[in-house]
């Protein structure tokens, strides 16, 4: 039996984003992040079409299929097929951004980090979310997705010193955050097999209010992911 492709996406889209991506939505609120919007690595926009307010949202995904998967969901935002690290607007164009779960992903993640420091006005904020580099919650991480980074908090402040402020983090997730990957993953299979979401739908309905709880505890070195918010130091700089 043939797997249907859009399984997977319309697996995620149906349930509405959650912890780290969850407590993203609820910091642009909390610290008054302000509008015009830059969702970068937003694959098919399912947290960018839910970020509050009415003003100008940019959602930027190297994936032009997810590209394209976006545009047919959400037609209010503008979402551009492009690369985190050769970002096609001018200097100081935004005053806010989010790099969510893309950092680690990237080849080059100062050249990621330089040009969304380019495209932030001065004072802007930039919320970023990477795996946190703690041995323990990560074995079974690490064994899941290869091949992507981690960072300790140092190692995030020595990237982004140069452009940006620390202003709030938090490192959080334990144990639920990693065994829901595996309880997924099975879901994930079934549906396939069947070819509809219905296995991860309702997996997430269960899951989803347990994650979000457990990312809001801060555990230090011990969790799982690291959550920052930075704010853009300096004057804006031109250059690609």
């Amino acid at each position: 039996m043939t797997a249907n492709p859009a399984v997977a996406i319309a697996t995620h889209e149906d349930i509405r984003p959650h912890g780290r991506s969850a407590l993203a939505l609820e910091w642009l609120g909390r610290f008054h992040c302000e509008h015009p919007i830059l969702d970068v690595g937003c694959a098919w926009g399912y947290v960018t079409r839910r970020i509050p307010g009415n003003g100008p949202v940019v959602g930027v995904e190297f994936d032009s299929n997810f590209v394209r998967e976006a545009k047919k969901r959400d037609a209010r935002t503008a979402y551009v097929n492009a690369s985190a690290w050769r970002l096609p607007f001018s200097a100081g164009t935004f005053r806010t951004g989010l790099l969510l779960d893309v950092l680690e992903h990237v080849e080059s993640d100062a050249a990621c980090i330089s040009e969304l420091a380019r495209v932030l006005a001065p004072g802007g904020k930039l919320i970023i979310s990477v795996p946190h580099d703690s041995w323990l919650p990560n074995i079974m991480d690490r064994g899941f997705r290869k091949g992507h980074r981690y960072y300790s908090l140092p190692r995030l402040q020595q990237l982004t010193s140069a452009y940006f402020r620390l202003v709030h983090v938090l490192r959080g997730g334990f144990w639920l955050n990693m065994t829901d990957r595996y309880f997924c993953a099975v879901a994930d299979r079934i549906d396939r097999l069947a070819g509809q979401p219905h296995c991860r739908t309702f997996l997430r309905i269960f899951l989803d209010p347990i994650t979000d709880g457990e990312y809001r505890i801060p555990l230090g070195r011990m969790s799982h992911s690291l959550i920052g918010l930075l704010e853009r130091s300096g004057a804006a700089r031109d250059g690609g």
